[in-house]
């Protein structure tokens, strides 16, 4: 039996300290938060773009 399991990298931008994950089921996307540069991102399970609602 095999113990191996598959990463893929979700989101390819480097946060200072990202953390939080949550699932947002009715918008099918992942919205975490960089805690030092005090923002909040979501990304869309289809997108291939990361959004930053404050901007």
């Amino acid at each position: 039996m095999s113990n191996q399991v598959e990463v893929t990298i979700f989101s390819g931008e480097q946060f200072s300290m990202g953390e939080g994950p949550l699932t947002n089921h009715l918008r099918s996307s992942l919205v975490w938060c960089d805690i030092n540069g005090s923002a909040v991102y979501e990304r869309s399970y289809t997108s291939t773009t990361t959004e930053n609602p404050d901007n």
